[in-house]
């Protein structure tokens, strides 16, 4: 071989070898051992042998699914970057485009599966976006504790129940005009209407671990015809069973719909305000560095900071929803934890505003 053939095609293998970014759709060939119906079932409440029963006990093939994926040309191993799968009530998997700045600012991959919509077995739509995370982390290097699971609408309803009974895969949720619960619940101002439990609560050290580690985001519309059933969810579901992260956010305006990208990033925020994740550099960490102080990492530096404005945003989240002791909670735990930020400033103005609300 000629050493001009050598040269081409030891940069054709480089090439290769690079992860894919842009917009493309795939498919997959190995399911996750966590989408198996044997494991599935239990955890959403059901029984194999009632299914089987049912004839709904309908399985699918890896190899025939395709998926929709977008990796932003930013895309860099070992800068965490995290995965944003999205189960589509319509059934298609590409990206929204008015939210693709955002995730490419908040350094996000995006995943949807194709054919995964209302008109589809529940089980199958858990199933493959179960499937997608275990693949594109084999693909990509995904921090683990950005693995989110969103959808708006029916897809909205199979995100909430994925946040809640597989808490070991999923860290975060975004619950899009719809969300289901456990537990049944009397509909207000209905005469005694109730709206049914989606799924059974799950086993206990699965449920503990939804409710200590996974952001739980209820994001609704004031005109939305689920905003009551939403709202409710998260004050008498969410909050009263303990659940430690969780958001409820309502857009002002807006309807059934998917949200525009200035309050689709306010989810995200509230998302990623997981307050049970240790921070990449914590303070103890950087005093026992014996290397000189004087010399610390810019990223060193800037983590507190970065955090202290996370815990802004999320509380102004609060505000802008007029959930005032939310925001309080939020704005004091930011002052108390880093007093000497700029945010913690911003905060106490925040709380004078907020007093008497």
């Amino acid at each position: 071989m000629r050493k001009s053939q050598c040269f081409i095609l030891i940069a054709w293998l480089a090439f290769a070898d690079e992860p894919r970014t842009g917009a493309f759709q795939t498919s997959f060939t190995e399911r996750s051992p966590l989408s198996a119906l044997a494991i599935q079932v239990p955890r959403f409440g059901g029984s194999l042998t009632a299914l089987k029963a049912s004839g709904k006990d309908n399985d699918y093939d890896l190899k025939d699914e395709t998926f929709e994926v977008y990796v932003p040309q930013a895309y860099k191993a070992g800068d965490g970057w995290g995965l944003f799968v999205f189960d589509s009530a319509g059934g298609r998997g590409n990206l929204h485009e008015a939210w693709r700045e955002v995730l490419e600012k908040h350094k996000l991959i995006w995943i949807g599966p194709n054919k995964a919509g209302n008109d589809r077995l529940p089980l199958c739509r858990f199933g493959l976006c179960i499937d997608a995370v275990h693949n594109m982390k084999k693909l990509y290097d995904i921090d683990p504790n950005r693995v989110y699971i969103a959808g708006v609408s029916g897809g909205g309803r199979i995100s909430s129940m994925l946040g809640v009974c597989y808490p070991d895969v999923f860290k975060g949720g975004m619950y899009i005009v719809g969300c289901n619960y456990f537990r049944e619940m009397e509909a207000p101002n209905t005469g005694g209407k109730v709206w049914h439990r989606g799924y059974a609560q799950p086993a206990a050290d699965l449920f503990n671990q939804a409710k200590k580690n996974v952001s739980h985001v209820l994001l609704t519309g004031e005109t939305d015809g689920n905003r009551e059933q939403t709202k409710e969810y998260y004050e008498k579901g969410f909050k009263k069973d303990g659940f430690q992260h969780v958001t409820y956010i309502e857009v002002p305006g807006m309807g059934h719909q998917p949200p525009n990208a200035e309050w689709f990033e306010k989810g995200l925020v509230a998302m990623e305000d997981n307050t049970s994740q240790p921070a990449a550099t914590p303070a103890k960490a950087v005093a026992e560095n014996p290397r000189p102080a004087a010399t610390p990492s810019s990223s060193a530096k800037s983590a507190p900071t970065d955090e202290a404005d996370k815990m802004l945003r999320n509380a102004k989240v609060y505000i802008d929803n007029q959930l005032y002791k939310d925001a309080r909670d939020r704005l004091q735990n930011l002052i108390a934890k880093y007093p000497e930020s700029p945010a913690a400033k911003e905060a106490k103005e925040l709380l004078k505003k907020i007093e008497k609300e």
